[in-house]
């Protein structure tokens, strides 16, 4: 049993406390229904099935805890309080050398097999002045299983080893139904056209590759190394829309598929590229798409507002205690989260066992992208942000006026400028006078793994003795 294994982990003797049971994902598969007190019914449930444990668990001869929540932590709130609790007494929790914690830092809310009909479908219209075959070239042809997404194509991509590629690169195409110039790239990312390939990508690529950043995660990538925009031609229940950031769907043609389904929109442009004589072929096409284990839908990538912490970003104040700079033979500044982490590995002070893993935590570190920390969950930490939308300078005036550390940024969106202000650490006054003035908390809640890490401790009654 895990109690033995730790009795004799490396020969020394560890002694198991407690066993907690810990049910903290049942928020992730329900929503509330008007009338129900939802949050009371899952508390009992979940009561009853952490009591049914335990009594499993004391079958054992083990000591366990009974429920916590009737004890030492009587709701969400009593947790809560303990998470602000280490955020404003690190020293407390013995993590006064990790100056991270408990300290105002910058937050970003930038960015980041089925069978199917793959269609060929003459993307655009292009000349240029060349040799041999090429001398003239009149449109060039992509192939995609998702024609609904070329209303947002910002560029059509190539591989630079094409031959093809001396004539065309630099070029520029006209895109069919939104009338839309784009460029002609270079990027390694497409795959070569070759009949003859044991790779089904291979055999079916045209050599021209479609770019559209907002609706798929490749397609983003390639738009970030070329700096290409982002137009995203849906509203978030899939249906086409100029709403959200499509800003040239004029054309009668564009028009036309507004408020359709992403299906419908599909089935509607094939057909506008076969009545146009644009559409060269239908094939069957085998790749993987992924489903939504729940509603068993496809998934659709899209673009959407989250909050990040920025994990490669230097952090001026620790520069002194932890230097500055890249750490020797990386990417990652020495004063970052992500240095912090990785410099103990490399200076020889955190070992870890069996050594083969210490090489995979570097290879995470080094290639750690921001942390999205931001879960669209209605129970939860909600994220301890405000927002008001308004004058920018008004809004300013309100959070000078509030006194205290109040760190603020200020946006642009739809409806003009936007204000998002979160207040230090043990400033809940503060926070209650936002909320007076007519501010709104971000309906975001964190991500569970933001504030799991206290439970073990917060079942024992920490912070108390």
């Amino acid at each position: 049993m895990v109690q033995e294994a730790l009795r004799h982990f490396e020969g020394q003797r560890y002694d198991l406390i407690a066993w907690c049971i810990m049910p903290n994902h049942v928020h992730v598969i329900v929503c509330p229904f008007e009338g129900y007190d939802l949050a009371g019914i899952l508390h009992s449930w979940k009561s009853f099935t952490a009591k049914q444990a335990n009594r499993l668990l004391g079958e054992t001869g083990a000591f366990w805890q009974e429920e916590y929540y009737d004890h030492l932590i009587r709701d969400e709130e009593d947790f809560r309080n303990q998470v602000n609790y280490v955020l404003e007494n690190p020293e407390k929790a013995g993590l006064q050398d990790w100056p991270w914690c408990g300290m105002g830092g910058s937050i970003s809310n930038e960015e980041r097999g089925q069978d199917a009909l793959e269609t060929q479908e003459r993307d655009a219209l292009a000349t240029t002045q060349g040799r041999d075959a090429l001398a003239t070239i009149t449109y060039v042809t992509v192939a995609t299983t998702r024609p609904e997404t070329m209303l947002g194509d910002t560029a059509v991509a190539m591989n630079p080893n094409d031959p093809r590629a001396e004539y065309l690169l630099g070029k520029q195409v006209r895109l069919p139904i939104v009338g839309r110039i784009i460029p002609i790239i270079a990027d390694e990312h497409v795959v070569l056209p070759d009949p003859d390939s044991e790779d089904e990508k291979a055999r079916f690529s045209t050599g021209f590759l479609k770019v559209t950043p907002a609706h798929d995660p490749d397609d983003w990538e390639i738009g970030q190394r070329h700096g290409l925009d982002v137009i995203n031609v849906m509203a978030p229940d899939g249906s086409i829309s100029d709403k959200h950031g499509w800003p040239d769907a004029g054309e009668p043609e564009a028009q036309s598929l507004l408020g359709m389904d992403r299906f419908e929109a599909r089935e509607a442009i094939v057909e506008y590229f076969r009545q146009e004589k644009l559409l060269e072929d239908v094939r069957e096409y085998t790749h993987e798409v992924g489903h939504s284990y729940r509603s068993h839908v496809p998934i659709e990538p899209y673009l959407s507002d989250q909050w990040y912490i920025a994990v490669k970003k230097p952090i001026e104040h620790l520069a002194p205690q932890f230097g500055e700079g890249l750490i020797e033979g990386t990417d990652v500044p020495a004063n970052s989260l992500a240095g912090l982490a990785l410099k103990p590995l490399l200076d020889g002070r955190l070992r870890f066992n069996p050594e083969r893993y210490a090489k995979t935590y570097q290879a995470w570190l080094e290639n750690l992208r921001d942390w999205p920390i931001s879960r669209q969950l209605w129970w939860g930490h909600r994220i301890p942000i405000w927002s008001k939308s308004g004058e920018k300078d008004q809004l300013q005036s309100e959070i000078t006026a509030l006194g205290g550390e109040v760190h603020s940024v200020t946006m642009d969106s739809d409806n003009g400028p936007i204000v998002y202000a979160c207040a230090a650490p043990g400033n809940e006054d503060i926070e209650e006078q936002i909320r007076t003035n007519g501010w709104t908390q971000d309906n975001d809640v964190l991500d569970t793994w933001f504030s799991s890490a206290l439970w073990p401790f917060s079942t024992m009654g920490w912070p108390e003795d």
